[in-house]
C-alpha cells in the first residue's frame, strides 16, 4: 500500500512539473503570424534546454513537457522585430504582439522593407510596396510584373506550373469578372493602394471552388493613422496615345471609428493591331485581314470601406464600390478573300460605343476573442452589374468604296444581380488544434437581351433578324460548407485537412429551358515539416472544379463580323482537376517546387468552321491535359542596402489531349518561363530606387490553339523628397517591344489560322504622389477593415 501511495506521488509531482506553454503571434491588428521561428532556452545566450516550434497558420505556438522554472522566450522573423522575454512557467497563456522592424526618427516612423518575395506557409507574398511598380500604375500593371504569373493575350493570368487561369480576389474577396472584363476593372484600378499580392498555389477548403489554377490576392493598405491623411496621384502614360489618370486616397481614423475613400479617373485610348490569315484547304480559299482598332474610354473607379470597433473583440463595418467604363472603339479592316478564280478585296468599318457599370456592397460583422481562441465572421454581399454595347459593321468593295458588300448592327445588354450570404467560425483547442467551418449561400441572374439588325442595302435601312436575335436569362444558387481541421503532431510536423461541398442549381431560360443540378466534395490536405528554422517541407493535394462563366453558357450566336462570330454552350461540363504540390524553402532566399496536375472536361473558345468559310468561337469541353512542373525561386540580397534580386524560374511539360472539331490529337509542350525583379536602393547615396524586370514565356498550347512565345524588359526609377513629402516615377514597360502575341491552330483537315495581335504593349509613364495629413502613429485598428468575404464569379 505504501510503495503505492509513493507511485501515486511520483505520478503527481511528473505531471505538476511538466508543464505546457501556449500563445499566439499576432500584428498589431491581432491578425495572425504564421511561419514565425519561437525559441525557448534556459539561458538569455539561448544555448542550453533550446527548444524551438513554427507558429501555425493561427499564429499559434506550443511547447509541451516543460519542467517548470525560469526561461527565455525568443520569436524572431525576417522584416519584423524581434520579441525577446524571461518567463517563468508555469504562467498564463503568453500571446506576442510582433510589429515591423522600425527606428522612430521624429514624429515619423520609418519602417524596414520585408522581403520583395517570400513563401509563407500556405501562400506566396510578393510586397510591392518595396518597388517602384505601384507609383501611378494600374492594379494590372503589377499583376503583369509579379514573380510567378503569366500575362495572357486575353486578360487572363496564371500561375506557373497550372494549366487553368487563376482566381482574383481582392481584399480576401472574389472578383465579380473575368477575361476582358476583369483585364479593364483592373486598369481602372489605381496601385497606389495596394500593399501586397498573395499567391495561393493550393487553397484550403475554405476557398470556394473554382481556384484549381490557384488564387492570386490583392490585399490594399488599411487605415491605421489617427486622423486625417491621404495622397494625391497624378500620372501620364504615352505609347501609340496618351493617357492621363488622377487618383485619391483618404484615410481617417478617430478612436474606434475608421473610415477610407478612393476615387480614381482615366482617361485614355488604346490601339491594336491585328494580322490574320486563314486557310481553308478543303474549297482552296485563303482569307487575310490586317485591322486596326482605337478605343478611347473613361474610368472612374470610387469606394469607401467604414470599421468600427464596438468592443475590443467585436468589429462591424462594410464597403460600398462604384466603377464606370465607358468606350467607343472604332474599327478599319482590310479584308482580302482569294478564291480559286478570283480575289475579293474589301473595307470593313465598324463601330462600338459601350459602357458598363458596377455597384458592389458590403456588411461584416466581426467577433475575435484571441484568449479562448475562437473567431466568427458573417458577410452579406450584393453586387448589381451592367453591361451594354451597340455595335455597327459596314463593309465595302475596295475598288468601288461607294458600293456596300453587306453591313449589320447589334444591340447587346447584360444585367447581372449577385447576392451572398457567408459564414466563417473558427475555434483553436488546447491540443494545438484548430478548426474551421463555415458555410455561404448564393444567388445569382443574368439576363441578356440581344438585338440583331441585318442592313437592307437597297433601302439603306437596317431590318430587325429575328432568327440571330435573342433573349438569354441564366439563374444558379449555390449552398457550399466546409469544415478544416489543424493539428500540429509534434513541435515540428503540422496537419491541415479539410473537405468542401457545393451543390450547385441551374436554370437557363431560352428558347429551351434547361436545368442542371449536381453536388460536388472537394477534399484537400497539406502537410508542413518545419525540418529546421532555415528548412521548411510541404506536401499539398487538392481537388476542385471550374464552372463556366454565366456569358459562356449563352447558346445564341453574337456576330463579330461578316464571316465570324462568338457563341456559348449551356451545357458546357464544369473542370474537375486534381492538384499536387511538394514545396521546399531554404532561409526564405531559396524556394523550389514540384507539382503535378490533372484535368478533364477542359473548356474553352475553340475556332470552329461553319462551311464553307465562317468561323465560329464556339464554347465547348475539348479534351484533358496532364501538367509535371518544376519551379525555383531565389530571394537574394546582391549588395547590402542596395539590391536585391529575385528570379523565378518555371519548366513545365504539358500533355494536351485534344478531341474537338475536326482535331484528335495528344502532345506534350514544354512550357519554360523566367520572371527577374531587380530591386535599388538609394542609389549612390541620391535618394533615388529602380526596379529592373523581365520576363519569357516560350510557346504553349491552349484549347485547339499554339501560343508562341512572348517577353518583355521593363524598367522603373522614383524618387522620395522629404521636405513636400512628394514622390516621383518614371517607368518604361516593354523597352524591346517584344510582349505582343503570336498564335495558329494545332495541325487539322478543315482549316489553318494564323494570327499576331500588338496592343502597343511598349509605353512610358511619369508620376507624381503627394502625401498628405497627420503622419505620426498613434495606434493601430485592432481589426482588419478589410472584408474576408470571398464573392461569387461572374
Amino acid at each position: 500500500m505504501k510503495l503505492l501511495n509513493l507511485l501515486f506521488c511520483l505520478v503527481a509531482i511528473t505531471q505538476v512539473n511538466a508543464q505546457h506553454l501556449r500563445g499566439k503571434i499576432t500584428d498589431p491588428q491581432h491578425l495572425p503570424r504564421p511561419y514565425v521561428l519561437v525559441i525557448l532556452a534556459s539561458d538569455s545566450a539561448y544555448t542550453k534546454d533550446v527548444r524551438s516550434t513554427i507558429s501555425s497558420d493561427s499564429g499559434t505556438y506550443t511547447f509541451n513537457n516543460i519542467p517548470s522554472g525560469q526561461y527565455y522566450l525568443r520569436a524572431t522573423f525576417l522584416g519584423l522585430k524581434s520579441y525577446n522575454n524571461k518567463i517563468t512557467i508555469p504562467g498564463r497563456e503568453l500571446n506576442i504582439i510582433m510589429t515591423d522592424s522600425s527606428s522612430q526618427l521624429n514624429e515619423f516612423v520609418v519602417k524596414s522593407q520585408k522581403p520583395t518575395f517570400q513563401k509563407l506557409t500556405d501562400k506566396f507574398v510578393f510586397n510591392v510596396a518595396n518597388s517602384t511598380l505601384t507609383s501611378g500604375s494600374t492594379a494590372y500593371d503589377v499583376l503583369t510584373h509579379t514573380p510567378l504569373l503569366i500575362p495572357g493575350s486575353n486578360g487572363n493570368l496564371n500561375i506557373a506550373g497550372f494549366p487553368a487561369v487563376a482566381t482574383v480576389y481582392i481584399n480576401n474577396r472574389k472578383s465579380l469578372l473575368t477575361g476582358d472584363d476583369l483585364m479593364t476593372y483592373l486598369k481602372g484600378m489605381s496601385a497606389d493602394n495596394i500593399i501586397s499580392i498573395e499567391i495561393i498555389t493550393n487553397p484550403s477548403a475554405k476557398y470556394e471552388a473554382g481556384a484549381s489554377g490557384g488564387i492570386i490576392n490583392i490585399l490594399l493598405k488599411k487605415t491605421e493613422d489617427e486622423g486625417l491623411n491621404g495622397t494625391l496621384t497624378l500620372s501620364d502614360r504615352q505609347n501609340k496615345f496618351n493617357e492621363q489618370r488622377i487618383s485619391g486616397l483618404l484615410n481617417y481614423k478617430k478612436r474606434r471609428y475608421a473610415q477610407q475613400f478612393q476615387l480614381t479617373a482615366t482617361n485614355s485610348k488604346n490601339f491594336i493591331q491585328l494580322y490574320g490569315t486563314t486557310l481553308y484547304p478543303k474549297i482552296n480559299e485563303v482569307e487575310s485581314l490586317n485591322t486596326e482598332i482605337v478605343s478611347a474610354y473613361k474610368d472612374i473607379f470610387a469606394n469607401t470601406a467604414i470599421d468600427y470597433e464596438l468592443s475590443s473583440r467585436i468589429n462591424i463595418g462594410g464597403s460600398i464600390e462604384y466603377k464606370n467604363h465607358s468606350s467607343t472603339a472604332r474599327q478599319t479592316t482590310l479584308n482580302y478573300i482569294q478564291y480559286p478564280s478570283y480575289t475579293d478585296s474589301l473595307l470593313n468599318h465598324g463601330k462600338e460605343p459601350g459602357a458598363n457599370n458596377i455597384l458592389n456592397g458590403n456588411l461584416y460583422f466581426k467577433f475575435n476573442d484571441t484568449k479562448k481562441g475562437r473567431s466568427l465572421d458573417l458577410n452579406v454581399d450584393g453586387i448589381i452589374y451592367n453591361n451594354k454595347d451597340n455595335s455597327e459593321y459596314l463593309s465595302y468593295y475596295m475598288n468601288k468604296p461607294s458600293d456596300i458588300f453587306n453591313g449589320y448592327r447589334s444591340d447587346i445588354k447584360q444585367e447581372i444581380h449577385n447576392y451572398s450570404f457567408k459564414a466563417d467560425y473558427t475555434q483553436q483547442f488546447l491540443l494545438k488544434s484548430t478548426m474551421e467551418l463555415g458555410g455561404k449561400y448564393t444567388y445569382t441572374e443574368t439576363k441578356n437581351p440581344y438585338n440583331f439588325y441585318n442592313l437592307n442595302i437597297p433601302s439603306n435601312e437596317y431590318i430587325y433578324n429575328p432568327g440571330i436575335s435573342n433573349y438569354f436569362i441564366y439563374q444558379e444558387k449555390i449552398i457550399a460548407a466546409y469544415l478544416n481541421l489543424q493539428k500540429s503532431l509534434t513541435e515540428k510536423i503540422s496537419l491541415k485537412a479539410g473537405v468542401r461541398m457545393e451543390t450547385t442549381n441551374t436554370h437557363n431560360i431560352q428558347k429551351v429551358t434547361s436545368t442542371n443540378n449536381y453536388t460536388r466534395w472537394l477534399p484537400s490536405a497539406m502537410l508542413n515539416y518545419a525540418i529546421h528554422a532555415n528548412h521548411n517541407l510541404s506536401f499539398a493535394l487538392k481537388s476542385d472544379f471550374n464552372r463556366p462563366a454565366f456569358w459562356q453558357m449563352n447558346p445564341f450566336m453574337t456576330y463579330t463580323s461578316n464571316k465570324s462570330g462568338v457563341q456559348g454552350n449551356p451545357f458546357i461540363k464544369p473542370t474537375q482537376s486534381i492538384h499536387a504540390e511538394l514545396t521546399y524553402v531554404y532561409h526564405q532566399n531559396y524556394i523550389f517546387m514540384a507539382s503535378y496536375g490533372k484535368e478533364k472536361s477542359l473548356f474553352q473558345q475553340v475556332v470552329t468552321l461553319v462551311p464553307p468559310d465562317t468561323l465560329i468561337y464556339y464554347w465547348n469541353n475539348y479534351g484533358f491535359s496532364r501538367s509535371l512542373s518544376l519551379t525555383s525561386v531565389i530571394n537574394k540580397t546582391i549588395i547590402k542596402d542596395l539590391w536585391t534580386a529575385s528570379i523565378t524560374n518555371a519548366l513545365e511539360w504539358r500533355t494536351l489531349n485534344v478531341t474537338a472539331n475536326g482535331i484528335a490529337s495528344e502532345n506534350t509542350y514544354p512550357l519554360y518561363m523566367l520572371n527577374i525583379n531587380n530591386n535599388f536602393t538609394n542609389i549612390a547615396h541620391t535618394g533615388i530606387d529602380a526596379t529592373i524586370s523581365g520576363s519569357y514565356i516560350n510557346q504553349y498550347a491552349q484549347a485547339n490553339m499554339l501560343i508562341k512565345s512572348f517577353g518583355n524588359i521593363n524598367l522603373g526609377v522614383s524618387k522620395n523628397f522629404a521636405k513636400p513629402d512628394l514622390k516621383v516615377s518614371l517607368a518604361v514597360d516593354d523597352i524591346l517591344y517584344t510582349g505582343y502575341f503570336r498564335f495558329r491552330t494545332l495541325p487539322n483537315d478543315q482549316m489553318m489560322n494564323t494570327a499576331v495581335s500588338k496592343n502597343s504593349p511598349r509605353m512610358v509613364r511619369i508620376s507624381l504622389m503627394k502625401k498628405f495629413g497627420n503622419k505620426k502613429m498613434k495606434k493601430f485598428n485592432s481589426n482588419d477593415s478589410g472584408n474576408k468575404q470571398e464573392q461569387n464569379r461572374i
